[in-house]
């Protein structure tokens, strides 16, 4: 099933909900937030903020990254423990990056939930490859010699990006994001406050090579797909060919970087409201 396609026109130019919008909606659905890869929660903190400013009810949940005998599956199992504590019976489900990936499992988790929709933001969706990532153009960016064809073309193993990035323990097991690369890579739009202070945040990782594969993606319920404009973790090209081959929707641009919840929160709160107005 197709959904509509949104564009960043139509996106409201209010966030709060009216005590009249509310009653005719009843109760707004949770919203559920998934961090990035090597994050945490606490980066949902403004865009918790301005949903409750709008009267909508939000929660957003640590994967457990650390744990070696967790994947993708359990990470969303983890998720749905949560909203049942939580007593949710409807939800709008946001994924940035890895928790994209993490989304994409939960309607499967938890069939009982009524899912209002799912938002996936520079979100890989599974068999990511070097050529998935515009590593080349942060090499060249940085004045480092590099073969920018093997780049693009996915030559070079995944262990040389991530030993050029500073991804420690590269292609299965602990792995840590090198703090010299975290503001290039994943806050380059960001406050300089954040630049500070969003490297240090940043935990060590857990990957498996017996990664689960999930074998249907949930495209009754109504998606948006947003990739930023600056991103420089995942490329726009492998963004819109995972949204329309995996998901059946269109790829909206928006003006951030891999990580919108901390480089325009309040923009990407606007976009979460257009799945509850």
């Amino acid at each position: 099933m197709s959904t509509p396609e949104v564009t960043i026109q139509n996106v409201p130019e209010t966030i709060p909900v009216s005590r009249e919008r509310a009653k005719k909606i009843g109760r707004p659905p949770m919203v559920v937030l998934i961090h990035e890869a090597w994050g945490r929660k606490e980066g949902f903190r403004d865009v918790q903020r301005h949903l409750r400013d709008a009267g909508v009810p939000s929660m957003a949940v640590d994967l457990p990254i650390e744990n070696p005998f967790k994947t993708f599956n359990d990470y969303a199992r983890v998720v749905t423990r949560e909203m049942k504590l939580g007593n949710v019976t409807k939800a709008v489900l946001f994924g940035a990056s890895l928790g994209g990936d993490t989304v994409a499992w939960i309607p499967q988790t938890a069939p009982g939930i009524d899912y209002k929709g799912m938002i996936f933001s520079g979100a890989p969706l599974q068999n990511v490859t070097v050529s998935s990532f515009p590593a080349e153009k942060l090499a060249l960016n940085e004045g480092v010699e590099r073969n920018t064809d093997d780049f693009k073309k996915g030559r070079r193993p995944y262990k040389t990006f991530n030993q050029f990035f500073g991804i420690h323990e590269p292609d299965y097991g602990f792995s840590y994001f090198d703090e010299r690369w975290a503001v290039p890579v994943f806050y380059n739009r960001c406050a300089p406050e954040v630049q500070v202070s969003a490297p240090s945040q940043l935990r060590m990782q857990w990957r498996s090579k017996n990664e689960p594969r999930l074998e249907r993606f949930p495209i009754e319920i109504p998606t948006l797909c947003l990739r930023g404009r600056y991103d420089n973790a995942v490329t726009e090209q492998w963004c819109r060919h995972r949204a329309e081959s995996l998901l059946e929707t269109e790829l909206v641009i928006t003006d951030t970087d891999h990580t919108p919840q901390r480089s325009d929160p309040e923009g990407l709160t606007k976009n979460i409201l257009t799945m509850i107005h």
